[in-house]
């Protein structure tokens, strides 16, 4: 069941996820075993304790072995050098990438290219030189990998510099530039050690749109239950601290682009863009007030849009719907991003987890985005919502 396959980057909720798959499997064997074996008056309980502990020390086992790994690795143990080949979009986005997610392990050392100064700096990276000084630095530096990420070098081009140094036990990777894959429809794959590109159809069907709705409609009614009492208390704490509604309403673009209204507990003053009209908010925003800050930090504000989803204007999980101003904007100049709006937006969604909120880059929130539409899967769903709940506590960018 994949448990204890190896995979750099996999995140602690899909290894929960295995831990209690396995689990569930294991559960169900001993039980089938007890049917078949009647000498002994075995305790359902027990092997119902025995799986709940399994996945408790499991768990446990696993996250300890995890934060090990990341202390290591922030004392430059147990990482990979990483050198990258190239200073456009792709090179750019590998290298915030890298940076934001130490679990991956790697170490990006230096960037290699003809068009920057050698010693200056790109994207917190220093740049070595061209590509001749690749030779150098898998001798002296013992560079692990090689990300080529040249946007105006022709398949040959790389197919050389790959021949060139591929004597050295370095593992090289290619990445196309971002702008030509906004979206994840290409797939790779492979016939008899042929690699192909297969194009994927979106799997969010009309009768998996039934199951999806189905699904939010019982979490958004089990969240609403729960957070009913929170709610009130947080609705008189915006009456008392600052005047002005506890609710804004503000128009967004949905699924077909429909606009509907959304619901937020209000987090800034009434005066917040009187001025400035619709713009991200900032850290330190001084338009927010003091219970806004708190709203904002744990994302509580957000609480009202499970009305949203019981109106079936939005789903719990999605692209974040935004401003009929904005979405003009990006949907101009960011290629593949009107896709999003073939689904119902969401609460939290795939780039959301990623900490790709706020005054983040769009380009990269429309790749997550993306991927999430073609990728979906209610196990998906499941995993955005459990990851959604760690990192309420966890998240940066949140402002």
């Amino acid at each position: 069941m994949g448990v204890y396959k190896v995979r750099r980057g996999k995140s602690f909720t899909d290894e929960f996820l295995s831990v209690v798959g396995a689990a569930v499997v294991v559960e169900l064997v001993l039980l089938s075993l007890v049917g078949l074996y009647r000498g002994y008056a075995y305790s359902r309980l027990v092997l119902l304790y025995f799986a709940i502990l399994l996945v408790v020390f499991a768990s446990v086992l696993r996250y300890g072995i995890r934060l090990g790994l990341n202390w290591l690795r922030q004392k430059d143990i147990a990482v990979d050098k990483v050198v990258v080949l190239g200073s456009g979009s792709a090179a750019e986005l590998i290298i915030r990438r890298t940076r934001m997610l130490p679990d991956y392990g790697y170490k990006i050392i230096g960037v290699l290219d003809s068009k920057l100064e050698p010693g200056c700096d790109f994207c917190g990276v220093p740049v070595i030189g061209d590509e001749s000084k690749l030779q150098e630095l898998i001798d002296n530096q013992s560079v692990d990998k090689v990300v080529i990420a040249l946007q105006d070098y022709t398949r040959s081009q790389i197919a050389r510099i790959i021949e060139r140094y591929g004597s050295a036990n370095v593992e090289f990777q290619i990445a196309p530039d971002f702008l030509e894959v906004a979206t994840t429809k290409v797939v790779a794959g492979e016939l008899d050690g042929i690699p192909l590109a297969t194009v994927r159809r979106l799997p969010l069907s009309a009768a998996n749109g039934v199951v999806k709705r189905i699904f939010d409609l019982i979490v958004a009614t089990a969240l609403l239950v729960i957070f009913s009492i929170p709610m009130l208390i947080i609705a008189i704490l915006i009456k008392l601290t600052s005047p002005g509604p506890v609710l804004i309403k503000q128009e967004r673009v949905g699924a077909g682009n429909r606009i509907f209204v959304l619901y937020k507990f209000r987090s800034m003053y009434e005066w917040a863009e009187q001025n400035t009209g619709p713009v991200f908010a900032t850290a330190d925003d001084p338009r927010r007030t003091p219970i806004g800050k708190l709203l904002r930090r744990f994302s509580l504000d957000e609480l009202p849009q499970l009305f949203n989803v019981i109106k079936g204007d939005m789903s719990m999980v999605g692209p974040r719907p935004e401003r009929p101003y904005f979405v003009e904007q990006f949907g101009a100049k960011i290629p593949g991003y009107v896709d999003r709006h073939l689904v119902k937006p969401g609460i939290t969604g795939w780039a959301q987890v990623n900490d790709l909120r706020g005054n983040t880059s769009i380009e990269e929130r429309t790749m997550y985005d993306l991927y999430y539409l073609e990728n979906w899967s209610l196990a998906l769903d499941i995993k955005i919502l459990i990851a959604t709940a760690f990192r309420i506590f966890a998240h940066r960018n949140a402002y």
